[in-house]
């Protein structure tokens, strides 16, 4: 058996079974502490910090940025990624009007920088007049954009609407189109997310 009472008189070790002290003789013997409890304790205690530590951790990284953005928190840089983000929408809407030519003796009357409803993406509306009526216009643009060697694609099998990766082109005649046009036609470019 384990020695595991000491006696209050003496202070000696006595067996579990005992009632009385081995040494002394004396009746007042004491139980010692049991030291196991605290361990598991301690244990027990770093375990439950631990998994609170990986739970909240877990939890910060499921969060988008996007629920953040939306109560007005915003990360770090995320302000920059999303300038750098619209500036090469802007690139890439410039890239696809360079695959447009122009329509001849047609002359740019302006262009308007704009951006979708929600802000998150760019548009660029390109108003220009030309020597002859929207529907001559209208005909040369499309004879070029279902051309077999053309990138643009039109969507849904629509002759109104085409794209070419993530950019959108409308053609629409000046005096119906948003924003407002004085020339005979406009080109609508949009980023699509």
């Amino acid at each position: 058996m384990a020695q595991r009472l000491t006696c209050a008189e003496c202070g000696a070790r006595a067996d579990d079974g005992a009632a009385r002290c081995p040494a002394c003789g004396s009746a007042r013997l004491l139980a010692t502490r049991d030291v196991f409890p605290r361990p598991l304790i301690i244990g027990g205690a770093l375990m439950l910090v631990g998994a609170l530590v990986v739970a909240t951790t877990l939890l910060a990284l499921t969060v988008p940025s996007t629920v953040l953005s939306r109560t007005g928190a915003s990360l770090p840089g995320e302000l920059g990624r999303r300038t750098r983000s619209l500036d090469r929408q802007l690139d890439l809407i410039r890239d696809a009007e360079r695959t447009l030519p122009p329509y001849p003796g047609a002359s740019r009357v302006g262009e308007v920088h704009g951006a979708t409803p929600g802000g998150e993406a760019r548009t660029l509306a390109s108003c220009w007049a030309a020597p002859t009526d929207f529907d001559t216009v209208r005909r040369f643009y499309l004879d070029h954009l279902t051309a077999r060697d053309s990138a643009w694609r039109s969507l849904g099998g629509s002759t109104r609407v085409f794209r070419i990766g993530r950019v959108y082109l409308a053609i629409t005649p000046g005096e119906s189109s948003t924003p407002p046009c004085a020339g005979t036609y406009q080109l609508n470019f949009s980023y699509q997310l």
